[in-house]
């Protein structure tokens, strides 16, 4: 999972600061005050891996989530700097964080400029040109010699590949060289090979503790490292050389992670689709709902009658009323529950639920209530639509639209449940949600107030755009204790 994401210089947001992504993540702020292109970013990401683009960043496809248009319309109006920069920190790799800055090549494409990746105190600096070669390489802020190494033409993402295996060469060579020091004069190179290779990266202690293991004997080696601290300047040196040695792996673990979760978002976008009287049946399965919910009718229609019967209850729990599909030949109605024996067209009951429903959907969906094998998802690789990535973010726009104040409410409700019920299965979701309701927010603050919500699972961005500036700051606010707003904009909802 991203434990947090930070831009720079993308749209009209400068500098976002580092914003941790939780359970519940909720945008506000005024219109066109950069809540929309923050929340587009994951939707970007997920279409930029799952393409076959040489670009860190795939800013349009025909038919995709968004449309950024190109990298010049992506940037920061009047940038000072012409690039746009993604760090991200992972907490599933170790405490690994990475940098990656996009810029525009002469022929008008983007390519990563400068990548950085940091562990442990560790961290390494690539410098690259539009032709893929490395002009510069730092460790730990130290420039080395110039290596003959290329970033490898890649399908997409703003994680790097390296051709070939300079760099690793590089930091075998000296981290060998180090270890020679405080060896026997006679050892011979496989043994010191060996040593070297068996030093793990990781922690200042577990550096020197894989440097203290059984290495064939070599005596000096054992007395030198026994008389060592963790804190002291041979252990650092030799860290940082491992660290050299092994970025290669720990980029392409970060990656395979980010890879995962970009897979794994989800979206819905604001504009929803209208409902109908009569849907076109058709025998596909989904993982998802669309980002306009058109498929919402078809996903429903799938469902065996026990998971029919699951979903209509979540949403009785949550909201009051429960849905069901009627066939009618090549076509289905949806139909709502409103009491038994009580059931009408949706085309009849305004145009509310049907912006409700797909939300609805999408989070019953990510919280794996699904118990029937007739619509087999996450872990059905031949029918997945993306076959083994479980949800990683649901990211709406608006889920509110069209709906009464105590629907918004009941939304903020069914938020919760959505996090508590994946949570329990062990695969958590963040759910990222620009609003502008308060009846919703205001909910959120009775939940954390009555203990049914933990105040380290929700968090507040607020979106200010600068009066005669083009850019936008965020700044994080939290809910109190007794779900209070802390620092929350007096009169933000009075205009």
């Amino acid at each position: 999972m991203l434990r947090s994401i930070r831009l720079k210089n993308f749209r009209s947001l400068r500098d976002t600061g580092e914003v941790e992504l939780r359970p519940i993540v909720l945008l506000v702020g005024a219109n066109s005050s950069g809540k929309s292109s923050f929340l587009r970013f994951f939707p970007l990401l997920k279409q930029t891996v799952n393409a076959n683009s040489h670009s860190p960043l795939l800013w349009y496809l025909d038919n995709a989530d968004v449309d950024f248009g190109d990298f010049r319309n992506a940037l920061l109006r009047g940038a000072i700097e012409p690039w746009i920069e993604i760090s991200s920190t992972e907490n599933d790799l170790q405490p690994v964080a990475f940098t990656s800055r996009v810029a525009c090549g002469p022929d008008g494409r983007s390519y990563v400029q400068r990548f950085t990746v940091s562990c442990h105190g560790d961290t390494i600096e690539l410098s690259a040109k539009a032709d893929s070669s490395i002009e510069t390489l730092r460790l730990n802020g130290q420039e080395l010699a110039p290596v003959e190494e290329r970033l490898a033409p890649r399908l997409a993402g703003p994680v790097i590949r390296l051709e070939g295996t300079s760099i690793r060469e590089l930091g075998v060579k000296l981290l060998t060289q180090k270890v020679w020091e405080c060896v026997h004069g006679r050892t011979g190179d496989d043994k010191l090979a060996t040593i070297a290779e068996s030093i793990e990266h990781g922690t200042s202690a577990h550096v020197l503790a894989t440097m203290g293991e059984p290495h064939g004997g070599d005596r000096r080696w054992q007395e030198y490292v026994a008389s060592l601290s963790e804190d002291s300047a041979y252990v650092q040196e030799i860290k940082e050389r491992v660290f050299l040695r092994d970025v290669a792996s720990y980029i392409r673990a970060l990656e395979a992670l980010l890879t995962h979760y970009a897979q794994g978002v989800r979206y819905l976008g604001p504009f929803r689709r209208p409902p109908q009287r009569f849907y076109r049946r058709t025998e596909l399965a989904t993982d998802e709902i669309d980002r306009d919910g058109s498929n919402l009718a078809m996903f429903l229609d799938s469902l065996s009658a026990n998971d029919s019967e699951a979903f209509s209850s979540w949403l009785r729990l949550n909201f009051g009323f429960g849905v069901h599909t009627e066939r009618h030949g090549a076509h289905a109605s949806l139909m709502i529950d409103t009491g038994p024996d009580r059931g009408f067209n949706l085309m009849d009951m305004g145009f509310g639920m049907s912006q409700l429903l797909p939300v609805v959907a999408q989070c019953w969906l990510s919280s794996r209530q699904l118990r029937s094998s007739q619509v087999p998802l996450f872990w059905d690789r031949s029918r997945a639509a993306l076959p083994g990535a479980p949800p990683t973010m649901i990211a709406v726009e608006q889920p509110e639209l069209h709906l009464h104040p105590q629907h918004q409410a009941q939304l903020a409700d069914m938020f919760r449940s959505t996090v508590n019920a994946t949570r329990d299965i062990g695969q958590p979701v963040c759910l990222c949600i620009e609003t502008h309701s308060e009846a919703m927010i205001y909910r959120f603050g009775e939940l954390v107030e009555s203990g049914e919500l933990r105040r380290e699972d929700i968090s507040i961005l607020f979106f200010e755009k600068h009066p005669d500036k083009d850019e936008s700051s965020v700044r994080q606010i939290e809910f109190g204790a007794d779900g209070v707003l802390q620092g929350w904009p007096i009169g933000f909802f009075r205009g």
